[in-house]
């Protein structure tokens, strides 16, 4: 009778083991970077949608309002002027718009969002307030990832950029860009260059519509 030498072997050379896993390495160099490129785009249009909704949410508020948003009206009249530089008080009077404070966390962001409005803070909060946005300048920037800088600090939580200003998305955004809602409800996706544009553009309608050429945003630090 014979006896296969098969029954012997070694179920894997050494060769066929390195070939094995050479091969799970270059599969992973492939396919991860792919991967993290597909999170990171849906990240960002999660973003994007949250923004929507803050957007609309402002909209919705402001007809009862005298049409203007809460940053506008007094603290007697439900608003926020008193303490726009909360960007969590804003937030709050808008409750009942926005339904739930979970989109105020942006997917790309390491905070995470409260559990309810009542505890809600500045640290639950992915996106900045332009306190001078109103609904009469629709191409007005209203809210946007935190991740905005000028290179100078803010002052008691606001963030005053002028003419002089080179306002760039940080690092830590969405791959180097980020996303704004304009004050007509509309949200971009834009990198600095686009960034730099839509402030530029904001400061003229300030200018024009208050002889003041700044733009102020109250930022959730």
């Amino acid at each position: 009778m014979r006896f296969s030498s098969k029954a012997n072997r070694p179920a894997f050379t050494v060769i066929e083991l390195i070939v094995l896993v050479g091969t799970i390495i270059l599969l992973a160099l492939v396919l991860i970077p792919g991967l993290i490129h597909a999170r990171q785009r849906a990240q960002r249009i999660h973003c994007v949608s949250y923004l929507k909704q803050i957007g609309l949410s402002f909209r919705i508020w402001s007809p009862d309002s005298d049409d203007k948003f809460p940053m506008a009206r007094s603290t007697n009249r439900q608003g926020t002027l008193e303490f726009a530089n909360e960007v969590w008080r804003t937030f709050q009077v808008l409750s009942n718009e926005l339904g739930t404070p979970f989109i105020l966390a942006c997917p790309a962001d390491s905070r995470r969002p409260a559990a309810n409005f009542s505890t809600l803070a500045n640290t639950n909060i992915s996106y900045f307030i332009a306190l001078e946005a109103e609904e009469v300048l629709p191409e007005f920037p209203l809210a946007g990832d935190r991740f905005l800088t000028t290179g100078h600090p803010t002052v008691q939580k606001i963030l005053t950029i002028r003419s002089n200003d080179v306002p760039t998305w940080a690092g830590q955004g969405h791959q180097g860009g980020g996303n704004m809602a304009l004050a007509d409800g509309s949200v971009q996706q834009m990198n600095s260059a686009k960034l730099q544009e839509v402030v530029t553009n904001a400061l003229r309608l300030n200018l024009e519509a208050h002889t003041n050429a700044i733009l102020r945003l109250a930022m959730p630090e």
